[in-house]
């Protein structure tokens, strides 16, 4: 991902609990980063604060062969954008 620049990528929570396990102990330049969606099973929610403080920005989405393959994704409503950080990753969480 640091080496093609990846802008966005898409997987299941396990991987990307992987991911933040790795950006615990090591360094990567994920400046290029700017969204990774996730499904498969609702995003823990220690796992959308911990890749929030890398800087790398969680969203839960949903989705089958059948829809192409996303049906929805999980995003903060304007009105929700200037609320603490707790409420914005409880509001994330929710399943």
């Amino acid at each position: 991902m640091e080496k093609e620049r990846v802008t966005f990528a898409v997987g299941m929570p396990t991987i990307w609990i992987g991911l933040l396990n790795l950006l615990e102990k090591e360094q990567f330049d994920f400046s290029a980063l700017r969204v990774i969606y996730c499904g498969g099973a609702a995003i823990p929610r220690a796992l959308i604060a911990g890749l929030y403080h890398k800087n790398i920005t969680i969203v839960q989405a949903w989705g089958m062969t059948e829809t192409s393959p996303l049906a929805s994704v999980s995003k903060l409503r304007s009105y929700q954008q200037d609320l603490p950080l707790d409420e914005q990753f409880d509001s994330k969480a929710r399943r």
